[in-house]
């Protein structure tokens, strides 16, 4: 199992904050949906902070396990593919052990 550094902006108008609501689409949601299609994996990304109905983000970490060996740019480029253009992946980054609760240095591993 790989951990993957996801760092993702967007523009929050359409969504109901980050964490995944009943009452409509979240950041989450909608990156675990799109990760799924990609991987064909039950994928829960996991955010380094949330945000909440309407807010922006320009540097959102979250990371998520996968047994999926791509390259990074080819795995940015098909997930961006998966989502609708508001919220983007900025890019990816491997690092075992890296957990964005555990982690404010914004350090790449």
């Amino acid at each position: 199992m790989k951990r993957v550094k996801l760092v993702v902006a967007y523009d929050g108008t359409n969504y109901r904050g980050w964490q995944i609501q009943k009452n409509g689409d979240t950041i989450e949601s909608m990156l675990n949906r799109a990760l799924k299609e990609l991987t064909g994996e039950e994928i829960h990304v996991m955010g380094a902070s949330r945000t909440d109905s309407g807010v922006h983000a320009m540097g959102n970490v979250a990371v998520f396990d996968t047994e999926v060996r791509m390259a990074g740019e080819k795995f940015v480029y098909a997930l961006n593919q998966r989502l609708p253009e508001d919220p983007g992946a900025a890019f990816l980054r491997g690092g075992a052990g890296f957990s964005p609760p555990l982690s404010g240095d914004g350090e790449d591993l």
